[in-house]
């Protein structure tokens, strides 16, 4: 997957806003690749170009060397917010890709049985999304992105709803599920725990207008787990991103290095007679 000089813009030429400039990045097949950044910087964008729901106003997007045209099943594509087919039960929702691919209905129920399995579902497979959790209906999420065995998987923010246990054990499980079926995955968060535990490497975005401006590799062994949170080397590559997402969310904020101390040095003396 690679983005060639692919820049993003919106409005008239007078008020034209962009979004993304001159963003270059690659990303190897069956690597993990997690993007960091203030708000506003364009990730969510990055993954709207790859997905194809976007096309770049400058530059090119390519996933194995073809320029990409429009949404494919071999990008699958997990949100934050539920997406999930409310009149479907979990397993009619898992079975939607491959199905609307042509393949038979027993086909279809064999691979919603395999991924209902390898997110530990199999007993809610005829319940609706209403009635479960919202981890459990994140994991569906998953399972029927995975359903379409995509080679590149798209997740923006997928966990950043959930309290801090179930984001564990969704954690936990999307390794599981990566070391099992490798794809190529490009996963948007604004958490510096997650992007450490979950990623080979982290891209690190600037603000106004987004670009990458560093890049940390993560070089913890595999198969990772939570248990990677305690490992010393994940204190320096979290401090590292602190040192550049401060420096960046300062930007965004319209501050430089030294505001606090002058402002700290010129408060309000109180009133002489």
């Amino acid at each position: 997957m690679t983005l060639d000089e692919a820049s993003v813009a919106f409005g008239s030429e007078k008020r034209r806003k962009t979004i993304l400039s001159s963003l270059t990045m690659h990303v190897e097949p069956g690597e993990f690749v997690a993007l960091l950044g203030p708000s506003g910087c364009g990730k969510s964008t990055v993954l709207n170009l790859v997905a194809g729901y976007l096309k770049p106003s400058t530059g090119s997007v390519l996933v194995n060397s073809k320029p990409i045209t429009g949404p494919d099943p071999q990008r699958g594509m997990v949100f934050q917010q539920h997406t999930l087919f409310p009149w479907k039960t979990v397993q009619e929702n898992i079975e939607f890709g491959p199905k609307m691919s042509g393949q038979s209905k027993a086909t279809t129920e064999g691979i919603a049985r395999t991924f209902l399995e390898m997110v530990g579902l199999s007993k809610f497979a005829d319940h609706y999304p209403s009635q479960l959790s919202g981890g459990m209906q994140h994991r569906v999420e998953i399972a029927r992105a995975l359903a379409n065995y995509p080679g590149v998987l798209l997740m923006d923010e997928p966990f950043g709803a959930l309290d801090a246990q179930t984001r564990l054990v969704m954690q936990d499980g999307l390794l599981e599920l990566w070391e099992q079926l490798k794809p190529t995955v490009l996963f948007v968060t604004h958490d510096i725990d997650e992007a450490v535990l979950l990623a080979d490497r982290i891209l690190i975005m600037g603000v106004s207008p987004g670009r990458v401006i560093s890049e940390i590799k993560v070089d913890m062994e595999r198969p990772r787990n939570v248990r990677a949170l305690t490992d010393p080397r994940f204190g320096r590559f979290k401090g590292q991103c602190l040192d550049l997402l401060e420096r960046e969310s300062r930007k965004a904020f319209g501050l430089q290095d030294g505001d606090d101390e002058a402002d700290d040095n010129n408060e309000m003396k109180p009133l002489r007679a």
